[in-house]
């Protein structure tokens, strides 16, 4: 498989030790890296470029599935998010849609991360938060003890979620 990297803001270093090499993500340069995995599972990788006390908690899971397995998640990653009650939709598109993405629900936000399939998702921001359903209920930008994460949220956001910026 290859890989295409690039940064849209500072040095990354993508780094699957199992998987990859370690190869530097700079802005404005895209990089290639093939990867041949060699079993199916689960794996951490993260961002070996230190660049501030958030950077270092920037890591991911990759998951090596068979070629039959890996085409059937391709195809269902294609298909647009399952609709939501008309309260959900209001307040995503209200506090979270200028940020982020959902294929088919008509936010196309490219700030943030793309929140299709969201809850498929064994965990956000940056590997640091586990997916549960309390993370989805609660909001993936604080901790439950209502520790900020360092990421950027809207104005809007802050007046309509004012649990985002306890602490």
């Amino acid at each position: 498989m290859r890989l295409v990297l690039n940064s849209a803001d500072v040095i990354h270093s993508f780094w699957v030790p199992n998987v990859a090499g370690k190869l530097d993500m700079i802005p404005g340069r895209t990089n290639l890296l093939d990867v041949t995995a060699r079993r199916p599972g689960w794996y951490r990788g993260r961002c070996a470029e230190f660049r501030g006390t958030q950077h270092a908690h920037m890591a991911f899971d990759v998951k090596v599935e068979t070629p039959a397995a890996f085409r059937a998640w391709l195809a269902a990653q294609v298909a647009p998010a399952a609709t939501v009650g008309a309260r959900g939709a209001a307040v995503f598109q209200a506090t979270c849609a200028a940020c982020h993405a959902i294929r088919g629900a008509g936010a196309a936000g490219r700030a943030g991360p793309d929140l299709t399939h969201v809850a498929a998702r064994r965990s956000l921001a940056a590997g640091t938060l586990t997916m549960t359903r309390e993370l989805v209920l609660v909001g993936a930008h604080q901790r439950p003890s209502g520790e900020r994460l360092g990421v950027k949220t809207s104005r809007a956001a802050d007046n309509v979620f004012p649990h985002l910026t306890r602490g």
